[in-house]
Protein backbone atom coordinates (compact mmCIF):
# COMPACT_ATOMS: atom_id res chain seq x y z
CA UNK A 1 0.00 0.00 0.00
CA UNK A 2 1.26 3.46 -0.93
CA UNK A 3 0.27 6.40 1.24
CA UNK A 4 0.41 9.79 -0.42
CA UNK A 5 0.95 12.74 1.88
CA UNK A 6 0.57 16.11 0.24
CA UNK A 7 1.50 19.53 1.51
CA UNK A 8 -2.19 20.43 1.44
CA UNK A 9 -3.10 17.55 3.74
CA UNK A 10 -0.35 18.57 6.15
CA UNK A 11 -1.59 22.17 6.15
CA UNK A 12 -5.19 21.03 6.67
CA UNK A 13 -4.27 18.85 9.64
CA UNK A 14 -2.06 21.55 11.15
CA UNK A 15 -4.67 24.33 10.85
CA UNK A 16 -7.34 22.13 12.42
CA UNK A 17 -5.00 21.32 15.31
CA UNK A 18 -4.01 24.99 15.70
CA UNK A 19 -7.66 26.11 15.76
CA UNK A 20 -8.46 23.49 18.37
CA UNK A 21 -5.51 24.48 20.57
CA UNK A 22 -6.50 28.14 20.29
CA UNK A 23 -10.08 27.36 21.28
CA UNK A 24 -11.59 28.45 17.96
CA UNK A 25 -14.93 27.00 16.90
CA UNK A 26 -15.68 25.35 13.55
CA UNK A 27 -17.54 28.49 12.48
CA UNK A 28 -14.59 30.71 13.41
CA UNK A 29 -12.21 28.43 11.52
CA UNK A 30 -14.50 28.58 8.49
CA UNK A 31 -14.56 32.39 8.61
CA UNK A 32 -10.77 32.54 8.95
CA UNK A 33 -10.31 30.29 5.92
CA UNK A 34 -13.04 32.00 3.92
CA UNK A 35 -15.10 28.79 3.85
CA UNK A 36 -18.72 28.11 4.67
CA UNK A 37 -19.27 26.44 8.07
CA UNK A 38 -20.29 23.18 6.36
CA UNK A 39 -17.05 23.25 4.36
CA UNK A 40 -15.11 23.73 7.59
CA UNK A 41 -16.58 20.52 8.98
CA UNK A 42 -15.54 18.79 5.79
CA UNK A 43 -12.04 20.18 6.27
CA UNK A 44 -11.92 18.48 9.65
CA UNK A 45 -13.20 15.22 8.24
CA UNK A 46 -11.08 15.10 5.08
CA UNK A 47 -7.56 16.48 5.27
CA UNK A 48 -6.39 18.30 2.18
CA UNK A 49 -9.39 20.44 1.45
CA UNK A 50 -7.65 23.70 2.38
CA UNK A 51 -5.86 23.53 -0.95
CA UNK A 52 -8.84 24.70 -2.98
CA UNK A 53 -7.76 28.31 -3.02
CA UNK A 54 -4.48 30.07 -2.52
CA UNK A 55 -6.21 32.59 -0.25
CA UNK A 56 -7.57 29.84 1.98
CA UNK A 57 -4.15 28.22 2.20
CA UNK A 58 -2.45 31.56 2.97
CA UNK A 59 -4.92 32.20 5.79
CA UNK A 60 -4.39 28.69 7.12
CA UNK A 61 -0.62 29.19 7.15
CA UNK A 62 -1.00 32.52 8.94
CA UNK A 63 -3.17 30.94 11.64
CA UNK A 64 -0.58 28.18 12.05
CA UNK A 65 2.12 30.85 12.46
CA UNK A 66 0.00 32.62 15.09
CA UNK A 67 -0.35 29.31 16.91
CA UNK A 68 3.41 28.70 16.79
CA UNK A 69 4.15 32.18 18.14
CA UNK A 70 1.64 31.75 20.97
CA UNK A 71 3.03 28.29 21.66
CA UNK A 72 6.45 29.89 22.10
CA UNK A 73 5.35 32.65 24.47
CA UNK A 74 3.02 30.38 26.46
CA UNK A 75 5.56 27.57 26.89
CA UNK A 76 3.14 25.24 25.10
CA UNK A 77 0.19 25.80 27.44
CA UNK A 78 -3.04 25.38 25.47
CA UNK A 79 -4.96 26.96 28.35
CA UNK A 80 -2.76 30.08 28.25
CA UNK A 81 -3.17 30.32 24.47
CA UNK A 82 -6.96 30.03 24.76
CA UNK A 83 -7.07 32.67 27.49
CA UNK A 84 -4.95 35.04 25.40
CA UNK A 85 -7.29 34.58 22.44
CA UNK A 86 -10.40 35.17 24.58
CA UNK A 87 -9.26 38.14 26.68
CA UNK A 88 -9.35 41.77 25.63
CA UNK A 89 -5.97 42.96 24.41
CA UNK A 90 -5.25 46.67 24.91
CA UNK A 91 -2.68 46.82 22.11
CA UNK A 92 -5.03 45.18 19.61
CA UNK A 93 -8.14 46.97 20.85
CA UNK A 94 -10.28 43.86 21.32
CA UNK A 95 -10.17 40.11 21.80
CA UNK A 96 -7.76 38.46 19.37
CA UNK A 97 -10.35 35.77 18.56
CA UNK A 98 -12.62 38.53 17.24
CA UNK A 99 -9.85 39.86 15.01
CA UNK A 100 -8.57 36.64 13.46
CA UNK A 101 -11.84 35.95 11.66
CA UNK A 102 -11.07 38.77 9.23
CA UNK A 103 -8.16 38.88 6.82
CA UNK A 104 -6.87 42.20 8.14
CA UNK A 105 -7.37 41.09 11.74
CA UNK A 106 -5.49 37.85 11.14
CA UNK A 107 -2.54 39.86 9.84
CA UNK A 108 -2.74 42.33 12.76
CA UNK A 109 -2.64 39.54 15.34
CA UNK A 110 0.29 37.90 13.57
CA UNK A 111 2.23 41.17 13.32
CA UNK A 112 1.59 41.94 16.99
CA UNK A 113 2.74 38.51 18.17
CA UNK A 114 5.70 38.45 15.81
CA UNK A 115 6.86 41.78 17.25
CA UNK A 116 6.39 40.52 20.83
CA UNK A 117 8.40 37.38 20.24
CA UNK A 118 11.27 39.28 18.61
CA UNK A 119 11.36 41.86 21.41
CA UNK A 120 12.67 40.47 24.69
CA UNK A 121 10.16 40.76 27.51
CA UNK A 122 11.53 42.26 30.71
Amino acid sequence: MIIVVTRSSIVSKAVVKAADQLGLSDDELARILGLTPARSLFTKAVAGSVSESAKSKDRALLLIRIFRLLDTVSAGSAETMRQWMQNDNLALGCKPRNLVVTEDGLSRVFDYLNGRVKTPLH
